[in-house]
């Protein structure tokens, strides 16, 4: 690879990683906000929505860590315990995988988790706020812990392709 083509490359692969996560984060948002459908968005915003209607689903969300994750654990019902358990995690991964790639200063585990965290804090507010869905603190720590598992999966990603270094001959003593 000559030096020439590789900033291009580099625009190609940066293009092509922006693009995977704007996809992504429709695709999530889709999952999250838009499971119903369209329509029915429409008709929980449009004729169901108010403020008052806000404050009661507040007060039926989940604000106690672990308790969700206890709950669906002692299910028997494991056809929705374990795809939401794991749903939570897996939906997360790429998040914490395409931020590092794109932002050199997303590039320390903490900040990561701190980023993840946000965007699920904002997931699970709008859920709140449109009623759309219900606050789960237990979301939070799942999805969290799912970025987290991305970021490591970058870090992985980043050693074996770019920093793997050939250890230096040793000479031969005469």
């Amino acid at each position: 690879m000559s030096t020439n083509t590789a900033p291009a490359e580099y625009r190609v692969i940066r293009i092509f990683l922006w693009m995977v996560l704007i996809a992504y984060m429709l695709v999530l948002t889709k999952m999250i906000l838009v499971k119903q459908g369209p329509g029915y968005v429409k008709r929980q915003l449009l004729h169901h929505w108010s403020w008052p209607q806000v404050k009661k689903h507040a007060k039926e969300g989940n604000y106690t860590l672990f308790a969700t994750v206890k709950l669906y654990l002692r299910t028997s019902r494991t056809d929705y315990s374990i795809p939401n358990l794991g749903g939570n995690i897996v939906g997360f991964i790429p998040l914490g995988f395409l931020l590092p790639s794109l932002f050199k200063g997303l590039r320390r585990g903490w900040k990561m988790a701190l980023v993840t965290f946000f965007v699920s804090l904002g997931f699970e507010g709008t859920q709140l706020l449109t009623l759309l869905g219900s606050f789960d603190v237990d979301d939070l720590l799942l999805n969290t812990i799912g970025g987290i598992l991305g970021y490591l999966f970058f870090l992985l990603f980043y050693y074996v392709s770019f920093r793997r270094r050939i250890p230096a001959p040793v000479p031969i003593s005469s």
